[in-house]
């Protein structure tokens, strides 16, 4: 097993095979990664380009290469000294081809009594067959119309408007009706409410897989086992372990088929949750990360004239926990409906003396007003406090009667029956589709007052930590997860790090954004609601310079999860067409000037922002991740426009450059007033920043090995507030800056206590520093971050 220093994530699919993952090894190995981590290698949908619409976990996809092309990438990286790390999705399987997924097929062939049926998590008494939302109207249209057919030899089958269907042994010979009513599955139009399939979050394409059963687990698990078997396997990513019905157990059984392998979980934590003692894992992917270090670059003083400015835009004076309730509500109402029902069924179960109606209205509440993801009882050490105050705040901002909360929480906390068990088991996995529903695919495409908090994990109610908050995280992570994954940009942050990085600046110059939002909303079409258009123009300055059909994009893609003014099921068109010249007048029309210009004027703050945070996750405690690309400077935001990929021969080109690369010179100073958006510092200063950072961590082992700890270092003085420093093991001592917009902020009578011995520079070329009180602008120079090395 290669030694972890840090993982390079890279997205495979039909047009970036294994192949094309093998020949980027040799760039990995000089940028000095020590493992690829891969996103899933599972046979998925044809023509998928992330690979999480699995239809076959015992199969290494053919697109990619097949198990021979994933032989020839392990072995390629093993021969360069690095390993490999896969992304496994045990929570979901893709039904959008039928005959694709043999267990599905199996299932809807056979029904409840075959084998495969186990597989699925398909409520059978909800009118005991298989409900299936395929048609794009109600079925008598479509039969009216000949798009129900019977075809196929020697296996015949249904073909319903081109989708292949199994059909029940003995039946094909049967009228058309009658052959349709003798099936396990019954044909419903997409707009139908009936579901009886619990689905990953509403994608009904996506059905949950029950990995609670052991056969079950064991075929998800199939592929890195074999690879751990073959000594080809380093690590594990879980995806989205929040939706299992037992992610403990799961996770346990999961570690004896991996051995000692890293194992790392998809789990989106709230800001004072940790992972359950109880799994047997790693950490997790690193949102939480994310969220601390983009908070630690918001500058507290510009809260109260943002949230001034947004509620003005706006028009609404709501903060965020009330958007979020509102969201929550719409999809417990919509798309989750039909879950929350089959929950409310249940309930009834373990609270008799509750009707269906007044347990839905319970659950509903309770759902609305939890403060995490989920819980996992009975395992988990905080979950019963975690409920209990979920109720209280559901008897105050809720409907339902306090008696029926009350019952149902009670039969969660403490199950007296299997009813109960079951209530709190299903009950716990629909907490995690309603929050992230209702949160990160609502509220945060609604409340747009720094829409950098706006991500994945995010908390953007909050604003801002101090230092001291910071390094108390820190402390944690060294003593419990020092190897939990430290990220900046994953496939499904809604903004790269560099856009989230420059739009922190918005917090240190809020004088300066209202004007711009002044004068460019001040000439704003009247057809476009000012909260989207305050959204688009915070996008347009975090990606400074894009073209109008990015950003045309991207506000379609917005308003649709906002699900106000249009969504994805029933489009706008007139609305949508105001947001496609909205995306033009910004990018390209008159307000392009004003905003190329405020770009210029927070962009050298951004790229030092970006380097900073570069740092803090290259000597952190935990395992720093690169997602494909951000090696160099990248302005994607979130799908389908982060779904291109990059560009390799100009990534290997940085590399090349970032050898030679001098880190004072090329950095963003505070005078860099031509370093714009339109004239980057050099993508080579970050690849570089990164190759000497991995190669620190690489020739200094025990400074951040799991046992080598974190020290926070006492800053002094009237700048003492902008920087933070630590120590990690005996020899390496980390500075970074922040809040650096204001070109006037000097560091005069600031002070570092540097630990003794004689301190070098490992980023560049300066005289040797002795131990003791240091002035900070003198270590710093012309950069906003620096490592020590004692020799």
């Amino acid at each position: 097993m290669a030694s972890l220093v840090a993982t390079y994530r890279v997205q495979l699919g039909p047009d970036h095979g294994f192949d094309a993952a093998t020949a980027l090894v040799g760039h990995l190995a000089e940028l000095g990664v020590s493992h690829l981590y891969a996103s899933p290698v599972t046979e998925a949908v044809e023509g998928s380009t992330h690979g999480y619409d699995v239809v076959d976990h015992t199969s290494v996809r053919v697109e990619l290469g097949g198990r021979e092309g994933l032989h020839r990438l392990a072995n390629e990286l093993q021969g360069r000294g690095l390993g490999l790390v896969v992304d496994t999705v045990p929570n979901h399987a893709s039904v959008a081809v039928p005959r694709a997924n043999r267990q599905w097929w199996e299932m809807l062939q056979h029904g409840p009594d075959h084998p495969s049926a186990r597989f699925f998590d398909v409520d059978w008494d909800a009118g005991g067959r298989v409900v299936l939302p395929i048609l794009g109207e109600p079925l008598p249209a479509v039969m009216a119309r000949g798009g129900v057919t019977v075809a196929g030899e020697p296996e015949p089958l249904l073909v319903v408007d081109g989708t292949e269907l199994p059909l029940a042994p003995g039946t094909a010979d049967l009228p058309l009706e009658e052959l349709l009513a003798a099936q396990h599955y019954r044909l419903v139009h997409w707009r139908t409410p009936e579901r009886n399939v619990r689905r990953f979050f509403t994608i009904d394409d996506l059905v949950a897989v029950r990995a609670e059963e052991p056969e079950v687990a064991a075929a998800v698990d199939a592929i890195p086992a074999a690879l751990r078997d073959r000594g080809h396997l380093d690590g594990v990513r879980v995806d989205h372990v929040d939706g299992l019905a037992d992610p403990g157990g799961y996770l346990h059984a999961l570690r004896q088929r991996c051995g000692d392998a890293w194992i790392v979980v998809e789990k989106i934590l709230a800001p004072d949750e940790r992972v359950p003692r109880s799994w047997p894992v790693d950490g997790t992917t690193g949102y939480d990360f994310v969220r601390i270090v983009d908070h630690l670059f918001v500058d507290r003083a510009g809260m109260e004239p943002l949230t001034a400015l947004w509620t003005e835009v706006a028009g609404d004076p709501r903060d965020f926990d009330e958007i979020r309730r509102e969201a929550r509500r719409e999809v417990l109402a919509a798309g989750l409906a039909p879950d929350l029902d089959r929950l409310a069924r249940v309930a009834t179960g373990a609270v008799p003396e509750r009707g269906v109606d007044a347990c839905r209205e319970a659950l509903r509440d309770l759902t609305v007003e939890i403060g995490r993801y989920r819980t996992y009882l009975p395992e988990d050490d905080e979950g019963s406090a975690v409920i209990r105050a979920a109720a209280v705040r559901a008897m105050e901002h809720g409907s339902a009667d306090p008696v029926d909360v009350t019952a149902l929480v009670d039969a969660i906390v403490a199950p007296t029956s299997g009813a109960a068990e079951t209530l709190r088991t299903r009950w716990q996995q629909l907490c995690a589709p309603v929050v992230a529903k209702g949160d990160e695919d609502r509220a945060f495409y609604r409340y747009h007052r720094l829409v950098a908090l706006c991500e994945v994990g995010g908390e953007p109610g909050e604003f801002g930590i101090d230092v001291d908050a910071f390094h108390d995280d820190m402390l944690w992570r060294a003593a419990n997860e020092p190897r939990s994954l430290l990220a900046g940009s994953t496939h499904d942050t809604k903004r790269s790090e560099d856009v989230r990085a420059r739009l922190l600046v918005l917090s240190e110059v809020p004088g300066a954004w209202e004007s711009l939002v002044g004068a460019v909303l001040g000439g704003l079409d009247p057809e476009v609601h000012p909260a989207d258009a305050y959204l688009a123009l915070q996008t347009a300055v975090g990606a400074w310079p894009l073209s109008a059909a990015r950003l045309g994009a991207y506000c379609i893609k917005a308003a649709r999860e906002a699900s106000q003014r249009t969504t994805w099921t029933d489009p706008v068109p007139e609305y949508e067409d105001t947001l496609q010249r909205l995306a033009r007048w910004l990018s390209e029309g008159e307000a392009a000037e004003l905003i190329g210009r405020f770009a210029e004027l927070v962009a050298p703050a951004g790229w030092r922002n970006s380097l900073g945070q570069v740092v803090l996750r290259c000597t952190g405690p935990g395992v720093p991740d690169i997602y494909q690309g951000c090696e160099t400077w990248n302005l994607r935001l979130v799908d389908p426009d982060n779904r291109v990929g990059p560009d390799w021969d100009d990534l290997a080109r940085a590399g090349a450059r970032a050898r030679t690369t001098d880190i004072d010179a090329a950095w963003p100073s505070s005078a860099a007033a031509g370093s714009g958006p339109n004239r980057p510092p050099g993508g080579a200063i970050k690849t570089a920043l990164m190759t000497r950072l991995l190669a620190l961590r690489r020739s200094r082992p025990a400074s951040f090995l799991p046992a080598a700890g974190y020290e926070p270092l006492v800053i002094s003085g009237p700048g003492s507030a902008r920087a933070l420093a630590y120590r990690r093991g005996d020899d390496v001592v980390v500075v970074v800056a922040r809040h650096t917009a204001d070109p006037d902020a000097r560091w005069s009578g600031t002070e570092l206590q540097l630990p003794e011995g004689s301190w070098h520079d490992a980023l560049g070329p300066r005289p040797p520093r002795p131990g003791g009180n240091q002035p900070l602008g003198e270590l710093l120079g012309p950069r906003s971050a620096t490592v020590l090395v004692r020799v």
